[in-house]
């Protein structure tokens, strides 16, 4: 089974990396070298490590690089995170960015005191035709040095790459020897931070010989060796080259392509364009033309991956929409003849959700990611599974019964993200920890829904009873509360069970698709996917 998911996501990355580099047109002699380099010192033997031992590597370094795949949100979301990380150690940080040019520096510096509106920040470093990538990945570390005091420096220049690395260190060098113990965040490019480019040349301009850490992030060949291996089945999110030297392995490597050919095809010509509202608007397609044919590739791997045997022809029973088809699903919606359940898949529309319309062969897909569509998938071949009747969806849903409604919703949405992470194993939800910090947090709006979702999963400290707990929510409450447990079970049965080969698998398997959708079989899958005195630990990845 582990060679068959392997050989599937090897189909994907192909396909994405081989389509994602034909968009890069005629590269010029340096990057061609600058991504030789990459490859080849990503190739390297290293070994697992922890986020406690980057995070001491981080502490005793004043240069810390960390690697930027400009078109992928990932790279700077990490950022982030450590910056919060960092922060706690009172420490004077400053942030070094690749996407600010130095002559720049002066607005920066406006901007970050409140001089300039962010418009006019924008407009004065010719941001979008300088950068072009997406601002609202880089507006957040503004908002972060604003709050908690710190400096933003300005590395970018013009020239070749070795040069712009030249000028990068020097920048460097100068502002640490005038501040010796401040503490250097660099975000720039992944080619840039490999040992013999930026961060030599910065060891070449000092003789103090600052101590720098390189975090490399989501390179291709750690992941399949991670992959090939029974290191992968770990999850590991921190790799070790050297010392001081790690790469952080937060995400699928195809994921990080569709994102590049996202900004390739809609955003390279138009980079005020907010690239989450245009695929909303426009169904945006992820790695194929055919968003149809995308949905059955995806539907058979995950079905040849769990061993299902489904006939093609029903496999490809379906019909699939999108936003532009809004106004189509919305008329299929209000012909559902129970008007609680009609408005329930209303505000799914509304909200921009994916699932199946009831009653029918139709399936409304928001926008076209790799996620979005395997998720979506997932729902279809749970529906040929559980083999349901016309009108057997609407009748659950609008039943008296708060169990049959939660434990339908359940079942749905467990088995659809349990096959979501076989095409990408690195998407992460709330788990136990999670919800119970989320729970204690007087600002969190969403308070009551966390509070009702441990109720509905302490099986050791309760006895749970789903009618009693839900007495009085509507569709949607429940929908919403259905829905974080079920990504919880479905990632634990993901992680625990199926990268394990376990006995239990067909076991649950056969409760989540064959099964009567009661409470009995709910508190089965809570004993087994929540085991007592361990599950209370379960905790979403930090990375």
């Amino acid at each position: 089974m582990k060679t068959d998911i392997t050989n599937i996501r090897k189909n994907i990355y192909n396909y994405m990396k081989k389509k994602a580099l034909s968009l890069e047109g005629q590269l010029s002699k340096e990057l061609i070298s600058y991504q030789r380099s990459q490859r080849r010192y990503a190739s390297r033997d290293f070994l697992i490590s922890s986020y406690q031992k980057l995070i001491k590597s981080i502490k005793r370094s004043q240069i810390i690089y960390l690697g930027d795949f400009h078109s992928f949100d990932q790279s700077s979301r990490n950022l982030q995170r450590l910056i919060r990380s960092i922060t706690e150690t009172n420490d004077h940080i400053v942030l070094g960015v690749e996407f600010v040019h130095i002559k720049h520096q002066k607005e920066i510096d406006k901007y970050i005191r409140g001089h300039l509106t962010e418009i006019e920040f924008l407009e004065n470093i010719n941001y979008y035709e300088s950068w072009r990538f997406p601002w609202s990945q880089y507006k957040v570390f503004f908002e972060l040095a604003k709050k908690g005091g710190h400096q933003i420096l300005a590395l970018n220049s013009n020239g070749a790459l070795s040069a712009r690395d030249n000028k990068a260190s020097e920048i460097i060098v100068e502002y640490l020897s005038i501040f010796p113990k401040s503490k250097i965040l660099v975000l720039f490019g992944e080619y840039h931070i490999i040992p013999t480019k930026l961060p030599r040349e910065v060891e070449k301009r000092t003789n103090a010989k600052f101590k720098q850490t390189i975090i490399h992030q989501n390179l291709d060949a750690v992941y399949w060796k991670l992959e090939d291996t029974q290191m992968g089945r770990k999850k590991t999110q921190i790799i070790e080259f050297e010392e001081n030297e790690f790469s952080i392995q937060s995400s699928a490597p195809w994921v990080k392509y569709e994102s590049m050919i996202y900004w390739y095809e809609n955003l390279l010509e138009d980079p005020e364009f907010d690239i989450h509202e245009y695929i909303m608007e426009s169904g945006l397609k992820s790695f194929n033309e055919n968003a149809t044919d995308t949905f059955v590739f995806l539907a058979e791997k995950m079905a040849k991956g769990l061993n299902l045997k489904i006939d093609r022809d029903i496999l490809e029973d379906f019909n699939l929409y999108d936003h532009q088809k809004m106004n189509f699903i919305l008329q299929k919606v209000e012909k559902i003849k129970k008007p609680t359940v009609s408005k329930y898949f209303k505000d799914l529309v509304v909200k921009g959700r994916s699932f199946k319309v009831p009653n029918t062969n139709d399936y409304y897909c928001s926008n076209y990611s790799i996620n979005r569509l395997s998720y979506l998938g997932g729902i279809h071949l749970w529906q040929i599974q559980r083999n349901l009747q016309k009108n057997e969806a609407v009748s659950i849903l609008s039943h008296s019964s708060q169990e049959k409604r939660f434990t339908f919703f359940v079942s749905q949405f467990c088995f659809a993200y349990f096959c979501s992470k076989i095409i990408n194993p690195y998407r992460k939800c709330d788990l136990y920890s999670d919800l119970f910090e989320k729970s204690r947090m007087k600002t969190n709006l969403e308070r009551n829904y966390h509070l009702q979702c441990l109720e509905l999963i302490e099986h050791d400290t309760r006895e749970i009873n789903i009618s009693e707990i839900l007495k009085g929510q509507n569709l949607s409450k429940i929908y919403k509360m259905a829905k974080i447990i079920g990504y919880m079970f479905g990632d634990i049965l993901f992680d625990q069970y199926f990268e394990k080969k376990s006995k239990k698998l067909p076991e649950i398997m056969e409760v989540l698709c064959h099964k009567e959708m009661n409470q009995e079989n709910y508190l089965y899958l809570c004993k087994v996917l929540l085991p007592k005195r361990k599950y209370k630990t379960f905790r979403k990845r930090f990375f």
